[in-house]
């Protein structure tokens, strides 16, 4: 597919996404490589740290040490109106706090090259309650939104737009995100 997607036009990058980077084999085989992983959420077991350790290593293994790498989805839910208690599952307080760290880990990064955080706003979502992630479907709605759906900030987007601004926003009160 690869060779296909050249031949038809070797101006553009072949980029690709993967949900596996701690054992993907076909990390040397794009130009740019992207990682979809719920560090925290989906995979709470596994941190960050831990993951981009062995998807370096595995980068080297496979020739892809030089390949530009860009997280390309990552976050947690958080309900709107649901803070200021305790950084808990669902709350605004969790969903702020795993964002700013993972945020802070990946612009720490050399080898990372770009985020993009899943996903702006929250969105009315497939209910499967036989699906081994049900959980994520409080309301219905895929709650990873740093924006609720009807665009009112969370606390995840007042902490996001300090940490690439620089600024601290006033309604982060006692805030031990950092």
């Amino acid at each position: 597919m690869i060779e296909l997607v050249r031949s038809k036009d070797q101006s553009r990058l072949v980029v690709y996404a993967t949900m596996h980077p701690m054992t993907d084999i076909c990390l040397g085989l794009f130009d740019v490589i992207g990682i979809n992983y719920y560090g925290g959420w989906y995979f709470g077991h596994t941190s960050f740290e831990e993951m981009l350790e062995v998807f370096h290593e595995r980068c080297k293994e496979y020739g892809a040490e030089n390949i530009p790498v860009l997280m390309t989805e990552f976050g947690g839910a958080g309900v709107h109106g649901d803070s200021g208690w305790e950084p808990r599952l669902f709350s605004e307080d969790y969903q702020a706090d795993l964002l700013s760290k993972s945020l802070k880990l990946f612009r720490s990064d050399s080898k990372i090259s770009g985020t993009y955080v899943w996903q702006f706003a929250d969105t009315r979502a497939d209910l499967h309650s036989h699906l081994p992630h049900f959980r994520d479907r409080a309301r219905s709605f895929n709650n990873k939104g740093i924006v609720n759906e009807y665009r009112k900030p969370k606390l995840a987007y007042r902490v996001i737009k300090g940490i690439y601004t620089g600024t601290n926003d006033p309604y982060i009160w006692g805030s031990t995100l950092e």
